[in-house]
């Protein structure tokens, strides 16, 4: 009935928006247009209440609170309380992670598993399309910040700003550039527009028919290797699981080509960050031996001086130090649990935590989500 319509259309409104909070947090830039106490406030209160929406409780739920339990009291005795700093993030990764298991809890629920769908969908039908408009109106009409944005990198003034969103020379001086839309790093939206690339969307509107085309488009216009080195590994798997001898032969040799590629000593270091990640993570390497066998299991907390020159911002390695063996079992175990087993999703998320720490991203886990209920349908 038409009363029933509008309250539908009600409802995914309501959702919808409250779903934005999640773009107030990293990787995107939007961070200092909220204060701290509305931003954590309005993502506390969606949390809660996707949490209470559903009263099913399956095996995987009661393992991730558990498992949540168990390393916020490891945290209470690690953590250095005399550190706003320290306590900031580690009560920011906790509420991050007690999102996604709201978030895995609501997908069992019809109505919100519909509308976060939907509101991913619209999304990230949206950036690419921004990511095209950025580079269109820089070369017709240059930089503008008119939303006085900060990327807050050394570099900042490498960043173009357009009203679509931000541009990064590939190299100095250079006419090649990584659109990142609003996120802080090409890398970090390269994951995302990765997965979307072979996101199975049924439907005949214009997000769904061109969801996977802008998505692949915006994936290029990153100009990022993470982003080919998922894609063409997710379609080699899929390959070998359909035995097509000769689309196997062709993406095996593209993802031959694609490490030699990058394992080539110029290319390291002229067109790629993975130089830097590499050093990032012989901090840990370097740090690994002065260890206790305490810190070892259960990391050294969230003060991360290290005394080096870089921060050990390296995925997995960054994980094993702040929070040990148990910290990072306990998030790959949610990552495999909430993904549902889909490899191709796994496959996107290991390359992931080997290049930066999307665990601590709220849209990471509202990405794995998405992508779990939009494969279902």
């Amino acid at each position: 009935s038409y009363k029933n319509g509008c309250k539908q259309m009600s409802i995914f409104y309501f959702y919808g928006w409250s779903f934005l909070i999640v773009l107030a947090y990293p990787p995107l830039i939007f961070t200092d247009k909220l204060s701290d106490a509305l931003r954590i406030t309005c993502f506390f209160l969606l949390t809660l209440y996707l949490f209470s929406k559903t009263k099913i409780l399956l095996r995987r739920h009661v393992v991730s609170i558990s498992l949540l339990i168990i390393l916020i009291g490891i945290q209470l005795i690690q953590i250095d309380f005399e550190n706003q700093v320290d306590v900031r993030n580690a009560g920011s990764l906790f509420l991050t992670l007690a999102f996604a298991i709201a978030l895995d809890r609501a997908s069992t629920n019809n109505v919100l598993s519909a509308i976060l769908a939907k509101f991913y969908i619209y999304l990230f039908t949206l950036i690419p399309i921004l990511m095209i408009f950025a580079i269109g109106f820089y070369f017709v009409f240059g930089g503008a910040n008119p939303f006085n944005l900060n990327i807050g990198a050394v570099d900042s003034n490498m960043f173009i700003h357009t009203p679509f969103g931000v541009l990064l020379p590939k190299f100095t001086d250079s006419v090649f550039l990584r659109s990142t839309n609003f996120f802080h790093e090409p890398v970090f939206l390269a994951f995302f527009l990765a997965i979307n690339t072979y996101l199975p969307v049924i439907g005949s509107g214009f997000c769904a028919r061109n969801f996977n085309k802008l998505n692949f488009v915006g994936g290029i216009l990153t100009l990022s290797f993470l982003y080919g080195i998922i894609v063409i590994t997710v379609l080699w798997w899929r390959a070998m699981l359909q035995f097509r001898p000769l689309r196997n032969i062709i993406i095996t040799g593209f993802l031959f080509i694609l490490v030699l590629l990058v394992l080539n000593y110029q290319v390291l270091e002229t067109m790629s960050s993975l130089s830097d990640r590499l050093d990032r993570m012989y901090i840990y390497v370097s740090l690994y031996p002065m260890l206790s066998s305490t810190e070892l299991w259960l990391g050294t907390g969230f003060n991360v001086a290290t005394g080096f020159d870089k921060a050990m911002s390296a995925g997995v390695f960054s994980l094993l130090y702040k929070l040990g063996i148990v910290g990072l079992v306990s998030i790959v175990t949610l990552i495999w649990m909430f993904a549902r087993k889909n490899m191709s999703l796994l496959i996107a998320c290991l390359f992931a935590l080997f290049s930066f720490e999307p665990y601590l991203f709220p849209l990471f886990w509202l990405a794995i989500t998405s992508y779990v209920v939009v494969s279902r349908q």
